[in-house]
């Protein structure tokens, strides 16, 4: 995949590839109306492309709630909060990347 920032000498992003089956059980269980839509009746294949970014900006903190060892952490993601926006840019092209494959080619059929 070529680079999203012309300034990085490696991949800023990753294109994910799942082989995935839906079935109309699996369109109830996540509340999408594949039957009223007439998008699924029966078990069909299919591939999930799911981009990440290599090196995000972002930065994130875990830290110590308290000094028991039973207490969870304090987790703050922060996740797409760089200041110059450069995750959500470079995260948006390759979505529209993934789109592109996915309305082109083999992917579609």
């Amino acid at each position: 995949m070529p680079l999203l920032v012309s300034s990085l000498s490696a991949p800023d992003t990753q294109i994910h590839v799942l082989s995935t089956t839906m079935t109309p059980a699996d369109c109830k269980n996540i509340n999408l109306k594949c039957e009223e839509n007439k998008i699924l009746h029966t078990a069909r294949a299919g591939v999930a492309l799911l981009p990440t970014l290599l090196h995000p900006k972002s930065v994130g903190s875990i830290s110590l709630k308290s000094a028991d060892p039973f207490d969870h952490p304090v987790i703050k993601t922060n996740y797409l909060s760089d200041p110059e926006g450069t995750d959500v840019k470079v995260l948006v092209e390759a979505i529209k990347k993934v789109v592109d494959i996915a309305h082109n080619g083999p992917v579609r059929q």
